[in-house]
C-alpha cells in the first residue's frame, strides 16, 4: 500500500503529460497515474492495457510504477518495453487491446519524463485528462488486494514487418539518418536498409542523456550535424527524427530544409489524386500558402487547432485520409491506421519520389518558399493567457484578411500571417510569423511586438526585442 499526497497541476498540458523529473513527474507520481487509469478502465468494462517506454534515463523507473498501480487495481498488463510511440499505437491494432501508455516526454530534453495515454481508442486530452488528475488527487489509499497479470511481449518485428510490406522504393536511395540517440535507434536504420535504402547514420545508439543534440528535429540547431552527414556522403535526403519517434524533420542533397508545409503539400498531390475532392487537414501553425495549394490540387483545406491528440481524434472520427501538424507530425489514414508516425511519413515521402525525376521541380512548381521567424517568452499560463485576452479585446492587427481564435490569435495578411498562442508542451508563449519576404515579415512582426511589450517585464521585453 501507499500513501497518497496532492499533486502539482504543472505536468497536466493540453493533451499529454510532461514535468522534470523526479520533481514533478517520479514513481509516486505513475503509481498513482496507474490507479487513476485503471479507474477509468474499470468504469467502461476494460482490464486489458499495453504499456511501454522510450529510452530516457527515467524511463525505466517510471514504468515499473505504472506497471504497478495498474496490476494492483486489477489490470492485466502487456508491456512492450522500449518502443517508439508509433510503435505503441501500432501494437493497440495489433494486439487489438484498446488502451495503452508510453512513458515519454517526446521532443523536450532528458531531465523531463511524462506520459501519453490512450483509453478505448480514443487519446486522452483536455477534460478527460484532468479527471484523471482528480482521481489521482481524490486516492487517499490503494487497496492492492485485486492483482492483475502481466505479460512481456515485443512488437518490434510485427512493425518492421508492417512499414516495409506497405511502401515500395525504387533501389540504392542514399539517405542519412539522425536518430537523436532516442528510441528510433531500435528500428529506422533497419527499416530503410529493408526497403533498399543505403543508410548513412549518426547518433543511432540509444543514450537517454542526448548527448549529441536535444531530440527535437522542429529545432533547425539541432538539424546542422544531419546536413553535413547528408553532404558528406552525397545522399539524396536526410531524415531527423524526435525522441519517441512521432516527428519527422527532412533535408535535401544540398542540405536545405523541407519544411513540414512543403511535405504536406506533396503528401496532399499523392492523397487527392487517389481521393479527389477529400479533406486535408493541417493545424493554425501552417502558413496561408498551404491553404491555397489544397484547393489548386483539388481538395478541401480544415485548418485545425494544434495539437496531436486532438488531431488524430479527428482523422478518427471523420473520413480524412492525410494531416499534418507544422512542428513535424504527419498522419496518414490511407494505407495506414491514422497516427502520426515519423518513420512511416518518412518512407512513403520516398516512396513518392522514387516516381520524380527531381522533387525540386514538384516543390518548384507548387509551394513558394515563405520567410520565417518564431519567439518563445517563458512564463506562465495565466500571464500568457492575460495577454493574448488584451490583444483580443483591443483587436489592432492593422488590414487583415483574416482572423481566427482558434487557438490563441492568428492573423493571416495578403502576403503572410502572425500568430501568438501557449504551447501545450513547454511554458512558453510562442510568437510565430511568416511572410514572403523579409520586409513584409518585419511589418507583421511589428505589429504583434508593439501590442505585447507592454505586458512584459524587462527580461521578457529584452527577449522580445532581441529577436
Amino acid at each position: 500500500m501507499y500513501k497518497i499526497k496532492n499533486i502539482d497541476n504543472d505536468p497536466f498540458k493540453e493533451y499529454d503529460i510532461r514535468g522534470l523529473f523526479p520533481n514533478v513527474i517520479n514513481k509516486l507520481f505513475a503509481y498513482k497515474l496507474g490507479t487513476s487509469i485503471s479507474i477509468e478502465l474499470a468504469s467502461i468494462g476494460l482490464n486489458k492495457i499495453i504499456i511501454g517506454k522510450d529510452n530516457r534515463l527515467s524511463s525505466t523507473i517510471l514504468l515499473k510504477a505504472l506497471e504497478r498501480g495498474l496490476i494492483d487495481n486489477g489490470m492485466n498488463v502487456l508491456n512492450i518495453g522500449y518502443v517508439t510511440s508509433p510503435m505503441l499505437y501500432f501494437a493497440n491494432y495489433f494486439y487489438n487491446i484498446e488502451s495503452s501508455v508510453i512513458v515519454t516526454a517526446s521532443h523536450n530534453p532528458a531531465e523531463y519524463n511524462g506520459f501519453k495515454i490512450i483509453i478505448n481508442w480514443e487519446n486522452i486530452f483536455g477534460d478527460r485528462l484532468r479527471n484523471l488528475k482528480l482521481n489521482m488527487n481524490r486516492i487517499k489509499l490503494i487497496n492492492n488486494g485485486n492483482i492483475g497479470k502481466i505479460s512481456n511481449l515485443s512488437i518490434k518485428k510485427h512493425y518492421i514487418y508492417k512499414v516495409v510490406n506497405n511502401i515500395k522504393l525504387k533501389p540504392n536511395i542514399k539517405l542519412a539518418i539522425d536518430c537523436g540517440n532516442g528510441v528510433t535507434s531500435l528500428i529506422a536504420t533497419k527499416i530503410f536498409q529493408l526497403l533498399g535504402c543505403q543508410t548513412f547514420d549518426i547518433y543511432s545508439n540509444m543514450d537517454g542523456r542526448f548527448p549529441n543534440h536535444d531530440p527535437d528535429p522542429s529545432n533547425r540547431n539541432n538539424l546542422k550535424d544531419l546536413i553535413k552527414h547528408v553532404k558528406k556522403n552525397n545522399c539524396e535526403f536526410g531524415f531527423a527524427f524526435d525522441g519517441d519517434g512521432d516527428r519527422i524533420a527532412i533535408v535535401n542533397h544540398d542540405g536545405d530544409i523541407i519544411t513540414t508545409d512543403q511535405q504536406l503539400s506533396l503528401f496532399s498531390y499523392d492523397i487527392l489524386k487517389k481521393y479527389p475532392s477529400s479533406d486535408i487537414l493541417y493545424d493554425i501553425k501552417f502558413n496561408h500558402q498551404i491553404e491555397k495549394t489544397i484547393v489548386k490540387l483539388g481538395g478541401n483545406p480544415i485548418i485545425h487547432k494544434s495539437g496531436h491528440s486532438l488531431i488524430k481524434n479527428t482523422i478518427n472520427e471523420k473520413r480524412i485520409f492525410l494531416a499534418g501538424e507544422m512542428s513535424g507530425h504527419i498522419f496518414f489514414k490511407d494505407k495506414w491506421y491514422g497516427f502520426d508516425d515519423g518513420i512511416y511519413a518518412g518512407a512513403r515521402f520516398l516512396e513518392i519520389f522514387s516516381n520524380y525525376n527531381s522533387y525540386s521541380q514538384f516543390f518548384d512548381k507548387i509551394h513558394k518558399k515563405f520567410v520565417h521567424e518564431e519567439i518563445k517568452l517563458p512564463m506562465r499560463l495565466t500571464q500568457a493567457y492575460n495577454i493574448i485576452n488584451n490583444l483580443k479585446k483591443n483587436d489592432n492587427f492593422g488590414k487583415y484578411n483574416r482572423i481566427l481564435y482558434l487557438d490563441g490569435i492568428r492573423v493571416d495578411y495578403k502576403n503572410g500571417f502572425g500568430l501568438i498562442r501557449f504551447s501545450n508542451t513547454m511554458p512558453y508563449l510562442v510568437l510565430t510569423f511568416e511572410a514572403s519576404n523579409t520586409k513584409y515579415l518585419k511589418y507583421i512582426k511589428n505589429i504583434f511586438v508593439k501590442q505585447i511589450k507592454i505586458h512584459l517585464n524587462k527580461k521578457l521585453k529584452k527577449i522580445l526585442l532581441k529577436k
